[in-house]
């Protein structure tokens, strides 16, 4: 009989112990799941807020376009680009988020500095030169507004597919 009690007790003792392994192995699994869900939810609202902080400095640079004018229309059907208006109303917006523009207004701002740089270079020297860069600066500029309209119709798109 005291075989049989030990035999009870023995198996009481592995089957609680079993169990508490089970329940905290599993409590521990779903801890790590709602955890690992919270910490993907938190990702996610601050990449939304980052986008959105984003698609403001866009906004602010396609008001900005419509109020001054960069490319202003000068002789023979010539364009000059306004070098100043543009580094101080819209390279300073873009370039307070540069690390998190989209990679191609990254890239046409990167070209668009290089240009600018080569046309300060040419000023000394030759003034047909200068309007050559100059003229080169509009059409990249005019790049650069069209690719922030599309990223801001690829945005609006894609908010419409989750909205519908």
């Amino acid at each position: 009989m005291d075989f049989n009690l030990i035999i009870v007790a023995v198996a009481t003792l592995f089957g609680s112990l079993g169990s508490s392994f089970l329940v905290g192995h599993y409590n521990t699994k779903s801890q790590n799941r709602a955890l690992k869900i919270e910490f993907q939810r938190i990702d996610e609202e601050r990449r939304y807020q980052e986008k959105q902080k984003l698609l403001e400095v866009y906004n602010y640079v396609l008001r900005k376009n419509g109020e001054i004018t960069i490319i202003k229309p000068v002789e023979n059907g010539l364009f000059e680009f306004e070098i100043s208006l543009y580094s101080k109303e819209i390279r300073f917006a873009l370039f307070e988020e540069y690390s998190k523009l989209d990679k191609k207004v990254a890239e046409i701002l990167t070209l668009l500095d290089k240009k600018i740089e080569e046309s300060r270079m040419y000023y000394i020297y030759d003034d047909y030169e200068v309007q050559a860069v100059l003229e080169e600066c509009c059409g990249i500029y005019s790049d650069l507004i069209k690719t922030i309209n599309n990223v801001i119709d690829t945005q609006r798109e894609r908010t419409q597919l989750r909205v519908d």
